[in-house]
């Protein structure tokens, strides 16, 4: 391998190259290695790119002309932006998705966030001149880019991270990615031409962030553990139910503590008499609209008009419908008495039956994903003024 040519990598460039479409070439845009690094840092924590608004305001802070004059590059961009945040909050929380599944890109962005947020860990104890503190920056990113092209040509993965970097039950317990740092900056520097001297600080803060990863999945691993009881007899209760047993156990029925979202769906339908959350309170008053627009025979047998909905929080709030082949899917199940079914091959929806008085509802959620998010999903029919609790509802499937 040859030495890098070009400008000086920065965190825009890196984000350009890790985002580039399969098969071509990055993203090009004028004028980012004019961008003082320490800016490009700053605005590019993915925290700050959760909103078209924040997007909008990273490019006004950029003030770059090759983005103001070429529409197609701006709008690039700002999807990039947004891509980069959905991707980072897959990854950054414990048991959402775990390092084991980590491709090579998960990998990348995961360190190249962590040097971000930590930019100022890789000075160590001492001052740092401005001088000094750019220099630093530079042979950090310019590291980052060969680390970035590294994990893509070797498709280095959670796997391997695993199996050569976290200590085993039994083993050495002190060593917990302790030697990443190390082994990471040779393997770079000689396939890359380069000398590994240079990057000794760029070798501190990899070990920290490596030693944080092996302590994640270790806990991981530990939640798992602890679920595998848990996980059979789920499985087997299912399993029975599939197979004409109508007594719904649904392991995953209603909200739970670390639910992002709240079970919109039994919000609206509970009739509980007794004091309720503020948020049911408000949604009391749905109920009668609800009756209205569903079924009251137990939710069998679905009204004309009325459809399967998944309830979306994404640039407001708003019921989207199921594609028409998973409509019929959903519908065969919930009339079958079913606990359960899958769609998408990934997406399963545990129904909710009891308490809803007769309304068709349930909670859908990525199955393959240890605790993943969960949405509600209803059968019903908009009223004159397309809303379903009062809730708008999209007219087409995503």
């Amino acid at each position: 391998m040859s030495k890098q040519t070009g400008p000086q990598p920065t965190p825009i460039s890196v984000l350009l190259s890790l985002y580039a479409k399969p098969n071509q070439p990055p993203l090009t845009i004028d004028g980012i290695d004019q961008i003082d690094i320490k800016t490009q840092i700053q605005y590019l924590d993915p925290e700050k790119c959760d909103s078209d608004k924040a997007r909008k305001e990273i490019l006004r802070h950029f003030n770059l002309e090759d983005l103001k004059t070429n529409a197609h590059k701006r709008i690039r961009f700002k999807s990039m932006l947004c891509q980069y945040h959905k991707d980072w909050y897959k990854i950054r929380t414990q048991n959402f998705k775990e390092i084991k599944t980590w491709t090579d890109r998960d990998f990348a962005l995961n360190v190249m966030v962590y040097f971000i947020k930590h930019s100022d860990e890789g000075k160590g104890s001492g001052n740092e001149t401005e001088e000094k503190q750019q220099k630093r920056l530079n042979t950090t990113w310019r590291f980052l880019d060969f680390l970035t092209q590294y994990f893509d040509k070797n498709g280095f993965n959670g796997k391997e991270f695993i199996d050569k970097h976290v200590p085993k039950p039994d083993g050495n317990q002190e060593k917990k990615g302790s030697g990443f740092g190390l082994t990471i900056v040779k393997q770079v520097c000689q396939q890359f031409n380069q000398k590994t001297g240079q990057y000794t600080k760029v070798k501190k803060q990899l070990s920290a962030w490596a030693k944080k990863n092996v302590e994640r999945h270790q806990e991981e691993e530990k939640f798992n553990l602890a679920e595998i009881k848990e996980d059979e007899e789920m499985d087997a209760n299912i399993g029975n139910n599939n197979h004409g047993n109508n007594n719904n156990n649904n392991n995953y029925g209603g909200p739970q503590m670390n639910d992002p979202q709240p079970n919109i769906v039994q919000a609206s339908v509970n009739n509980n008499n007794q004091q309720k959350p503020i948020k049911q309170q408000n949604n009391m008053n749905n109920n009668k609209n609800m009756n209205q627009n569903q079924s009251n025979d137990n939710g069998l047998g679905k009204k004309k008009g009325e459809k399967w909905y998944w309830f979306c929080d994404e640039g407001g709030i708003k019921w989207v419908p199921y594609k028409d082949q998973h409509q019929k899917i959903i519908e065969d199940a919930w009339c079958s008495n079913k606990a359960n079914v899958v769609v998408m091959e990934r997406f399963k929806i545990d129904f909710h039956r009891d308490g809803n008085n007769g309304v068709a509802a349930g909670q859908q959620y990525n199955y393959q994903i240890h605790n993943s998010w969960r949405r509600g999903v209803i059968r019903g029919k908009p009223n004159d003024k397309n809303l379903l609790n009062d809730i708008p509802c999209d007219a087409h499937p995503r």
